[in-house]
């Protein structure tokens, strides 16, 4: 999810903080000239899907699935 104002997108990741619960992702991330909301890293893809119908259901169907490259820290799979 994306917007042009800061303001809102950290509105819509606490509404999503709250949905998801406690220990869910939710940033809000600057990638001029937007703000973009981000939720998690995921693997499987099952599982990401899961995650998105839960955000689709109270009416951000501006969401979508966003792929890339993390860490094995980010993911929390330190060894």
């Amino acid at each position: 999810m994306a917007t042009s104002t800061p303001s809102q997108a950290q509105r819509r990741a606490e509404t999503l903080r709250e949905q998801l619960g406690p220990g869910a992702n939710v940033r809000v991330e600057h990638h001029p000239p937007y703000h973009t909301v981000r939720v998690g890293y995921f693997a499987p893809a099952g599982e990401t899907r899961q995650v998105l119908s839960r955000i689709w259901e109270p009416g951000y169907r501006d969401a979508w699935i966003a792929r890339a490259m993390v860490s094995a820290r980010e993911l929390g799979r330190e060894e």
